[in-house]
């Protein structure tokens, strides 16, 4: 935190599809830059840890443990640095494979978000030594002095824009070009009510090679980047 503000980011580092061990690297690198950079809350894009958006995930055991432990070695290099990450990658949960989305920081896993309509009958799944609160969406209170509410919700779901009490939200979202091109407008009207920031990093690693068309950070109305 700087001067009473919280500083955010739309984190991009070079994916490689299953290149889970590159991809790691890569964005330990990009957490260790931005917390030089004094930033708060960096969201990464959508299954960016096992390297692909739209692709389908191959549904190979080897590949999903190690995407599990990768995340594990994430949680462990934010110890002592102060920075909240969100970061995509997919997660075995009752023998389905899940487009989740873990939040990290300060050495652990804080929650994992899931997308889709699957209802488990758990809150909590199991990672490491970990017990980890679990759902399709989740809402964070920061603790410091600003009245933060963070909300995490994975996809395009324009509705819960409009329904989250958070004001600060991170959508890791995939889209190819032409379903991408509209979004960062509707992603500025809905900062404007109520008011909000929303940070969106579209996971488009095979589809654009436009990285300005990437990730949107939009605030009370009003596209920042």
């Amino acid at each position: 935190m700087n001067n009473g503000y919280l500083k955010a980011a739309a984190a991009m580092p070079q994916m490689y599809i299953g290149g889970i061990f590159q991809n790691t690297q890569n964005i330990k690198e990009m957490i260790m830059e931005l917390n030089a950079q004094c930033v708060d809350i960096a969201l990464f894009p959508e299954m960016c840890l096992y390297g692909a958006s739209q692709s389908p995930i191959v549904a190979q055991n080897a590949l999903i443990n190690e995407c599990e432990e990768a995340l594990l070695e994430i949680a462990q290099f934010t110890k002592n640095r102060q920075i909240l990450c969100a970061i995509g990658l997919p997660l075995r949960v009752e023998e389905k494979i899940l487009n989740c989305a873990a939040v990290v920081g300060m050495g652990k896993i804080w929650c994992v978000v899931y997308k889709g309509n699957y209802k488990p009958s758990f809150d909590q799944i199991a990672l490491g030594d970990y017990s980890i609160p679990f759902s399709n969406r989740a809402l964070m209170r920061c603790n410091s002095h600003l009245p933060v509410n963070i909300a995490i919700n994975i996809g395009k779901d324009l509705g819960f824009f409009y329904k989250t009490s958070a004001n600060i939200v991170l959508n890791p979202y995939s889209s190819d070009l032409i379903q991408f091109d509209n979004y960062p407008n509707q992603i500025k009207i809905l900062s404007q009510s109520p008011p909000k920031a929303i940070i969106s990093a579209c996971g488009t690693i095979c589809k654009t090679p436009y990285a300005d068309k990437s990730s949107t950070i939009a605030e009370c109305g009003k596209i920042l980047a």
